[in-house]
């Protein structure tokens, strides 16, 4: 999933930044709602994270507290984004860059019974259109607040 900075200088045209949206940032527990949501609506018992990890340095921690948490409500939840769980997962005896790394992923979630993508990733975008040709599922965007959540943080808004 594809995650907005906070400390990289989110500012308007800035490349390879990708800034809160209007409605602000996606939360680490609005983001895991929408996980176990869209696994529910799925009929899914595992998870795939995919591109966990590989933001900002605001965001490390996230992967494991996601994953934690799938684990802890019955879910097999598994990522292995980066270069060494890859190695090891698809080429022990290979040297791969973090793009091995992403193709590989993106042909785990074009195949996958379902996918949900980032909002705003060209990532999840190129997997989407791959599905698509496939006729496979794919779901509601995960870092898209819920219209509860969004009419939550109007209420709370200052006046």
């Amino acid at each position: 999933m594809r995650r907005e900075s906070t400390e990289l200088g989110c500012e308007a045209g800035a490349r390879y930044v990708v800034c809160p949206t209007p409605g602000g940032t996606v939360t680490t527990a609005e983001v895991l709602e929408a996980v176990l949501a869209a696994a529910a609506g799925a009929g899914a018992t595992r998870v795939y994270l995919a591109h966990a990890g590989q933001g900002a340095p605001d965001v490390a921690g996230e992967p494991a507290i996601l994953l934690d948490a799938l684990r802890g409500r019955g879910l097999d939840a598994k990522t292995a984004s980066t270069v060494e769980a890859m190695a090891a997962a698809v080429a022990p005896e290979e040297t791969l860059l973090p793009f091995d790394v992403s193709l590989v992923e993106q042909e785990i979630c074009a195949t996958a019974h379902a996918f949900s993508p980032s909002a705003r990733s060209t990532w999840s975008a190129t997997v989407s259109l791959d599905r698509d040709v496939r006729h496979k599922r794919n779901m509601k965007p995960l870092d898209v607040p819920s219209k509860r959540n969004r009419r939550r943080k109007k209420q709370k808004a200052p006046t």
